[in-house]
């Protein structure tokens, strides 16, 4: 017995049109094409299939005893295609996409969670996790977050370090001020520089405020804390000292502190890092973009 071809999928289409149609003419504007393109379908179906399916008879065209046996059936069958194809991307847009983001503490503590709600309205099916990070990246730290996320370990990384490799792409989030703070009130304007300054004075951050404060700080005692949020939690037990980003004031957390004179903006921006691709995720660019939006602010 010989073996038959199965026949065109698309050309199965066009009948389906045509059939419901009653009419080659209108089954074309329908399916935007010219009638002698259905025309051709239709005889491609019909030598594939070795029948007739239609009757011509000037404008009318009819359906043979074997095509209204095929077209209630293959109706059926579009029917069916056309639902799985419309659940297949409903699921695909349901699924939910994780991306890994490491950035300072005290920056998610007091500028993005509180904004995180409005994130996950817009984008519902983009989860977030985090990881730490230091604000201003050290050069130990730089080979590690590199190939955090050339190895996909990370998604994205929020830091004023200076990362430079060829695999990585950078954009800026904001430019940085930073301005002295104490919980307690300070009268006299001498008396910043007698108090204790919580200070990590291997972040670049604070050598450039010490540096330009020159000798008027060069008898204020120093004490290290490894970062703002330590820093921040230790203003509550002393007449203390310490650095806080101006972004940051406006969180309720950080109202009620008393704002010195002292002031820097830092020559290093905040910065966000990720791999180099020729094509980024679709959500990866949508938070990227939603973080300079709200930086903006």
């Amino acid at each position: 017995m010989k073996s038959k071809s199965r026949p065109s999928l698309n050309a199965l289409r066009v009948f389906d049109v045509a059939a419901r149609a009653h009419s080659f003419k209108h089954a074309a504007q329908q399916l935007g094409v010219s009638q002698s393109a259905v025309t051709r379908q239709i005889q491609t179906l019909e030598e594939q299939l070795q029948v007739r399916l239609f009757e011509r008879d000037n404008r009318v065209h009819a359906l043979t005893i074997a095509g209204m046996t095929l077209a209630p059936r293959l109706a059926d069958i579009f029917q069916q295609l056309d639902g799985a194809i419309a659940q297949t991307r409903q699921v695909a847009d349901s699924e939910v996409t994780r991306l890994r983001i490491a950035l300072p503490n005290h920056w998610l503590r007091w500028w993005l969670r509180d904004q995180l709600h409005e994130f996950h309205a817009l984008y519902p099916h983009i989860r977030l996790s985090f990881q730490q990070i230091s604000e201003n990246l050290l050069e130990q730290d730089i080979a590690n977050t590199v190939q955090a996320l050339q190895h996909e370990q990370l998604d994205l990384v929020m830091s004023s370090g200076r990362i430079r490799d060829r695999q990585i792409k950078s954009e800026q989030l904001c430019k940085r001020e930073s301005v002295l703070v104490s919980r307690k009130p300070v009268v006299d304007p001498q008396a910043w520089y007698r108090r204790d300054w919580l200070v990590n004075l291997h972040q670049p951050d604070w050598l450039e405020i010490i540096e330009g404060q020159g000798q008027a700080c060069a008898q204020t005692p120093m004490l290290h804390v490894d970062d703002n949020s330590m820093a921040m939690d230790l203003l509550q037990s002393g007449d203390y000292v310490t650095r806080l980003d101006q972004r940051l004031l406006q969180h309720p957390e950080c109202q009620g502190l008393t704002l010195s004179n002292i002031r820097v903006h830092h020559q290093q921006a905040m910065q966000l890092y990720y791999r180099q691709r020729q094509r980024q995720p679709v959500a990866l660019v949508a938070l990227i973009k939603w973080l300079q939006l709200r930086a903006k602010r």
